[in-house]
């Protein structure tokens, strides 16, 4: 099955998932348990080989293959997928790696000869920390298979574990890495480095940095406790460690029987290495990319000149370490919601960022490289032989391709919680360089720890969309049933209230009809009466609007005709001049509408008899009014067309003045 096909096409911003994770799950156990190269066959136990060109166990061999089968089975569903006779291989295994710490350490197994082990790192003088770091999460998750009733240990076989995970703390603990070349911790410190490949070492190292504070998420997923998940905190074994950690010989740890809470110091120095991680590359996340000193390259074209480069990856587990350690919730509690989501933004830039490079190096066939990072041991150690013995190595640590969709998985389930559809794309990637027709991995063959690292990541992606999406889903379809239901209710009311309309309708008119038949004459004729006398109405309110316009008019041209007979023998020539004016101005209103107006002239001054003139006028008066008032306000005013809508509208005004 493509691993493209877990989720929908590639375009929308939801997933939608086409196989149940659990069905998943089985499918890549099956195929890495019967895989050839995948697995040297042995009667008691599963013996993992770390490659097609490493036929070796070791450390790394049993600690990525144990966790790697533990992560199906807790995260995939598995129960029921794993035969008893699997289980009991699994059981003998996680055993077998306790056995080989207890008698080896944590070396760098198979990779470096069995006299360097044997003389570097056999009785805990010196532990390589990818060892440390895998072992600690292998017995981890084992307890709680064991919690879970998914696998089966005696309880000595359990106390045997969590001394291993005290011993662990320990020397994570006293080996952190502060200024000066310091080591180890000191209470309400704010300046812790991270760690180096080694117990020792005095220099930091970005990718060991990165996978104790991994280890520190799988302590939080199985001790601690972790809110996204549903894992609450496990006290009793909080404090069976802490009891197991005060009976241990060591610097902080002398007079015996004092209690240490060495779970609550590791979890503060993890909390201050993330924040100083996150400042210390801040400026360059998403923007460019970096060596492990912070250093940047200026041009990304340098990188396709490089013969290894793992600038790629130093973005990538800056992004991982800020998430492991709950630094993102550090800054939502100290700074505000608006900061948290900044933080968000440039965590998911760095990863953009690294994605869209690295798509174009595969392009360009350049891809391996930036995709893989190999541990080395020239940093700082106060041991100079070590360097000396362990520097021809070449251990493989991380791979590119697993850790982008990690990195993108856990951003969206633990910071920005919005569907990712890019998440599709580097999926696609994953599939690319896994096995035809199996679920194992590498470039050029069989790889346990890019296996692991691929099938972590596919887990990642679930627990996003189990913890998330599918929530989102879930909501989304519970809404919607929620908004069908409330329109089928209404509907079905609406319905019924319809009918019960209709049927009052009906009855209605059924009742109008029959009073409609049995009405008199008498009654219609009344009802004509009473239209006709509102006719009448109307007429006497039509004539009185007329007569109080002619009132008015009459009124005024009465006073004219006054004032003119009383000044007519006192007025000069020009006063005269002015006078007959104004008698042409009244005469050219009232001979263009055709009335009766005797002695009316256009170029004749005002009658014999100004007394005459305003009888004449009056006589026709109504008339005048009407039409004269008709034909100025019509343009003007609204419904001026009809008459006496202008009438009605002049004596309104007319009234309100007054």
């Amino acid at each position: 099955m493509s691993v493209k096909s877990l989720v929908a096409g590639g375009v929308d911003s939801t997933f939608t998932l086409y196989r149940d994770y659990s069905v998943v799950g089985k499918e890549m156990k099956e195929s890495f348990l019967k895989s050839k190269t995948a697995l040297a066959k042995n009667a008691e136990r599963f013996v993992f080989k770390l490659s097609d060109s490493n036929d070796k166990e070791g450390i790394l061999g049993l600690s990525y293959g144990s966790f790697l089968l533990l992560t199906l089975l807790d995260r995939f569903d598995l129960d029921s997928a794993f035969s008893l006779d699997e289980k009991k291989k699994l059981h003998n295994s996680i055993m077998e790696l306790l056995a080989y710490v207890k008698n080896h350490g944590f070396d760098v197994s198979p990779f470096s000869k069995d006299e360097t082990n044997e003389k570097f790192f056999k009785g805990g003088r010196t532990s390589f920390i990818e060892s440390l770091t895998w072992s600690m999460s292998c017995f981890l998750y084992a307890r709680r298979m064991s919690k879970n009733k998914l696998l089966d240990f005696e309880q000595d076989e359990l106390d045997d574990m969590t001394e291993m995970i005290a011993k662990s703390l320990v020397l994570l603990v006293d080996n952190v890495i502060r200024p000066n070349g310091e080591l180890g911790y000191v209470e309400g410190c704010e300046d812790y480095l991270g760690w180096g490949p080694l117990t020792g070492c005095l220099e930091a190292s970005l990718y060991f940095t990165h996978s104790v504070c991994e280890t520190f998420g799988d302590i939080e997923d199985t001790m601690l406790g972790n809110a996204e998940l549903g894992i609450s905190k496990d006290w009793e074994f909080i404090a069976k460690i802490n009891e197991a950690c005060s009976k241990l010989p060591g610097k902080q740890r002398k007079g015996g029987g004092r209690q240490i809470d060495i779970v609550d110091q590791f979890q503060q120095i993890c909390l201050v290495v993330g924040k100083n991680v996150f400042k210390k590359y801040e400026k360059s996340l998403g923007k460019k990319f970096f060596y492990a000193d912070g250093s940047e390259i200026q041009n990304n074209e340098q990188i396709s000149y490089s013969l290894q480069s793992p600038v790629l990856l130093n973005q990538i587990y800056v992004v991982l370490t800020t998430i492991y350690v709950n630094y993102h919730n550090k800054v939502r509690e100290d700074e505000g919601e608006e900061a948290f989501k900044e933080l968000g933004a440039i965590l998911k830039n760095a990863v953009d960022m690294v994605h869209e490079t690295y798509t174009d190096l595969r392009r360009k066939g350049k891809e391996n490289i930036v995709n893989r990072e190999y541990a080395t041991f020239t940093e700082k150690h106060p041991n100079k032989e070590i360097g000396q013995k362990l520097g021809g190595e070449r251990i493989n640590v991380a791979v590119l391709e697993a850790l982008i969709i990690k990195a993108r998985a856990m951003i969206i389930t633990y910071v920005s919680k919005y569907p990712e559809k890019e998440i599709g794309d580097v999926l696609d990637i994953i599939e690319k360089t896994r096995a035809e027709d199996d679920w194992l991995w590498s470039h050029v063959g069989y790889d346990l720890q890019q296996t692991e690292r691929s099938i972590s990541a596919i887990r990642e992606f679930y627990d996003y969309y189990e913890g998330y999406q599918k929530a989102c889903a879930e909501k989304n379809s519970e809404d919607l049933q929620a908004i069908k239901d409330d329109y089928e209710s209404k509907y079905q009311a609406l319905s019924e209230g319809l009918k019960s309309a209709q049927a009052n309708y009906e009855e209605q008119l059924r009742l109008m009809e029959e009073r409609y038949k049995t009405q008199t004459e008498t009654q219609v004729q009344e009802i004509k009466a009473q239209y006709k006398l509102e006719g009448v109405v109307r007429e006497i309110v039509e004539e009185t609007v007329k007569t109080s316009f002619v009132d008015l008019l009459t009124s005024t041209l009465d006073k004219i005709a006054q004032d003119n007979k009383t000044a007519k023998d006192t007025l000069g020539e020009n006063e005269k001049k002015v006078k007959e004016s104004i008698s042409n101005f009244v005469g050219s209103f009232l001979l263009p509408f055709n009335f009766s107006v005797n002695n009316v002239r256009a170029n004749s001054a005002w009658a014999e008899s100004d007394q005459e003139l305003l009888e004449t006028m009056k006589a026709d008066l109504s008339s005048f009014i009407e039409e004269w008032m008709y034909q100025v306000c019509r343009k003007n005013r609204p419904g001026a067309q009809d008459k006496e809508t202008v009438l009605r509208m002049l004596f309104d005004d007319k009234n309100q003045e007054k």
